[in-house]
C-alpha cells in the first residue's frame, strides 16, 4: 500500500513476524490474526457453526447450503469436476403434523436427519432448506453415484419405523437427482433441475426417485 502497512498501529517497513492477536492494516482494510488454538478463534468458529446450523435437526441450514453451492459450483465448472445434487422432502408431512401434532412432526424430522447424516460421506453437504425440504450437495459425485445414494435413502426411510410415544408412523420421501451441466450459468440452475425431478417423483406416485435424464421406475 502506498499509505504503508501497520501492525498494532505501528508502521512497518520490513518483513515482520505476526503472533496470534496481532492487528494489521493495509490501506483501509484491517485484519486480526488468530491462531487456530487461540480461545478467541475457537469462539468465532463456534459462533459461525451455530449460525450455519438448523436449530431443530442440527444439520446445515439454507444459508450454509447456499454458501457451499456457490463455492462448489464455481470449483466444478473451473476444474471440470462432477457435482450432483439430491433434493427430497417428506410425503404428506402435513398429515403427520395434523394427526399427531407438531412435536411429533419435529421428532420425525430430527430422526430422519440423523439417519441421513449417518449414510452420507463427510464431504457431502446435507442441509434443511425449508420445513420438510432437504438437499444433499455431492462434490466429486457423478449422476450415477448420486442416484444410488438417493435410492438407498429412499428404501431405508420407507423401511424404518418412526416411533413417537405410543405412535408408529410410516414415513416416505420423494427424491429428485440432478448433475451439473456445463451449460449452467448460475448455481440455482442445478437446484432447479433437481427440484423439477422431485416434482416428477411427487406426480408419479411419491416414495420414489427421479433422476434427470433417466426414466425412473418406483422404488417404494
Amino acid at each position: 500500500s502506498t499509505n504503508g502497512t501497520f501492525v498494532n498501529g505501528r508502521r512497518i517497513t520490513a518483513q515482520t513476524a505476526l503472533k496470534s492477536g496481532d492487528r494489521f492494516q493495509t490501506a483501509a482494510v484491517h485484519f486480526k490474526l488468530l491462531h487456530e488454538r487461540d480461545p478467541e478463534h475457537a469462539y468465532h468458529e463456534a459462533i459461525y457453526d451455530l449460525v450455519m446450523r438448523d436449530g431443530l435437526t442440527e444439520i446445515y441450514n439454507k444459508r450454509k447450503y447456499d454458501e457451499e453451492l456457490q463455492r462448489e459450483f464455481a470449483r466444478a465448472l473451473r476444474h471440470r469436476r462432477p457435482l450432483s445434487l439430491v433434493a427430497f422432502d417428506l410425503d404428506d408431512f402435513k398429515q403427520v403434523n395434523d394427526t399427531y401434532g407438531h412435536l411429533c412432526g419435529d421428532f420425525v424430522l430430527k430422526q430422519l436427519a440423523t439417519m441421513v447424516r449417518d449414510v452420507i460421506r463427510p464431504e457431502q453437504i446435507f442441509a434443511r432448506i425449508g420445513g420438510d425440504e432437504f438437499v444433499i450437495l455431492a462434490p466429486e459425485t457423478a449422476l450415477e453415484g448420486a442416484a444410488a445414494l438417493a435410492r438407498k435413502l429412499c428404501e431405508r426411510i420407507a423401511a424404518t419405523e418412526f416411533r413417537y410415544e405410543d405412535y408408529s408412523i410410516a414415513v416416505s420421501c420423494s427424491f429428485g437427482v440432478a448433475e451439473l451441466d456445463p451449460e449452467f450459468k448460475q448455481p440455482k440452475e442445478l437446484y432447479d433441475s433437481a427440484d423439477g425431478a422431485l416434482f416428477e417423483s411427487k406426480r408419479g406416485g411419491r416414495g420414489r426417485v427421479t433422476v434427470v435424464g433417466e426414466n425412473e421406475s418406483p422404488t417404494a
